[in-house]
């Protein structure tokens, strides 16, 4: 059976937009988990650890994609651990961080607007994405 193959038709600006303000959440997202696991006693610090591994798997794809040259053609697969996994580490990047809000305050918001702009910007790109 056939992999299936998507293609994005958006404008190089709004991919420029999406990939420069993703990649400086995604950094702040993972500085503000550094911070935290540097200043934090508590245990529940290191569920925040799994958003930021989804997050580095899904930018590893991606550089692995650009340096093939396929970043606007993709087998679904490619698709899917790319964006797919930075949306996942978005979303529970806020929700873990949300939560962590309630206990520490400190590092926990910059964490929680990064999840969430992780989450968004790679959504918006993923959309994109139609089926050839």
């Amino acid at each position: 059976m056939k992999d299936e193959i998507f293609e994005t038709k958006i404008s190089n600006v709004r991919w420029y937009i999406y990939d420069i303000f993703g990649n400086i959440v995604w950094i702040s997202y993972i500085v503000g988990l550094v911070l935290k696991l540097k200043c934090t006693d508590t245990i529940d610090k290191y569920f925040l650890i799994i958003p930021a591994f989804f997050m580095l798997v899904g930018i590893g794809e991606l550089i692995h994609e650009r340096i093939k040259k396929q970043d606007r053609i993709l087998p679904k697969w490619q698709l899917y651990l790319g964006f797919g996994s930075l949306w996942l580490g978005g979303l529970c990047g806020m929700i873990f961080s949300g939560i962590m809000i309630a206990i520490s305050v400190k590092y926990s918001i910059i964490m929680c607007v990064g999840g969430f702009l992780c989450f968004l910007f790679a959504y918006l790109l993923f959309r994109g994405y139609k089926k050839i």
